[in-house]
């Protein structure tokens, strides 16, 4: 006698299936990425957006150092994910010269509410990011205690948090990019207090889809480049 039929209800995971969860991906010393369950869930495109995420930052880095010029290393890397299928779908760039004081996390938030379209869900997300990049500032992960800021100890916070979330017709960013100037000592570019003596601050966000089709004819490509160039400062938090 076969066994009666048993429907699954949706969104309820099968019986022994571990449900996905958020990721933080940190790269290097100045990005970050943020993906949500959705994405997690499903294993092509999470490996897909990692991967051209990653190339994009190793492309960059190796033609340009973004504490030297962080406006140039930013067009470089929004050139690099423009060659491997992220298809640009709106952007904005914003320059202030701030009285002070005023948080850069908090800076952050702002420009993540202010995207148009962004919902409460990516606010949440993006918070739940912050506040684990800052216990892991102060956890003595010595690759995290000075995100944002040059081995150099130049007087400059720049860095990038990326929010990713899965769709139908493929995975979508949103993208904010952070930089500015000081005449003060920074320790930390992300969680820096700007007051006074700072001279700019450059915010910019950028939405983009990634087209799985195109990125299915650069994903060889990406994949060997990857292999020969691997970033050394990779890691994953949980959130």
């Amino acid at each position: 006698m076969n066994p009666p039929h048993t429907q699954r209800r949706p969104g309820r995971p099968m019986p022994g299936a571990v449900a996905a969860t958020a990721r933080l991906r940190v790269l290097g010393r100045t990005g970050a990425v943020v993906t949500t369950a959705r994405l997690a869930a499903e294993a092509r495109d999470r490996h897909d957006v990692d991967a051209s995420l990653l190339y994009g930052q190793n492309c960059a880095d190796t033609y340009g150092d973004i504490f030297g010029d962080p406006r140039q290393w930013f067009e470089n890397h929004s050139q690099y994910l423009d060659q491997v299928g992220w298809e640009y779908l709106s952007g904005n760039a914003k320059w202030d010269r701030p009285a002070g004081p005023l948080e850069v996390d908090q800076i952050i938030r702002q420009r993540f509410a202010a995207i148009p379209g962004s919902a409460p869900q990516m606010h949440n997300l993006v918070d739940r990011a912050l506040a684990r990049l800052g216990q892991a500032r102060t956890s003595g992960n010595p690759a995290l205690a000075r995100f944002g800021t040059a081995p150099s100890g130049a007087r400059r916070g720049c860095f990038y948090l990326t929010h990713v979330d899965h769709q139908a017709n493929g995975p979508v960013f949103h993208m904010v990019n952070f930089w500015y100037d000081t005449q003060e000592h920074v320790t930390n570019g992300l969680f820096h207090t700007i007051r006074e003596a700072t001279t700019v601050v450059s915010t910019s966000y950028g939405i983009r889809r990634l087209d799985r089709r195109e990125y299915a004819t650069q994903r060889q490509r990406v994949e060997q480049a990857l292999a020969a160039n691997a970033e050394q400062g990779l890691q994953d938090l949980q959130i």
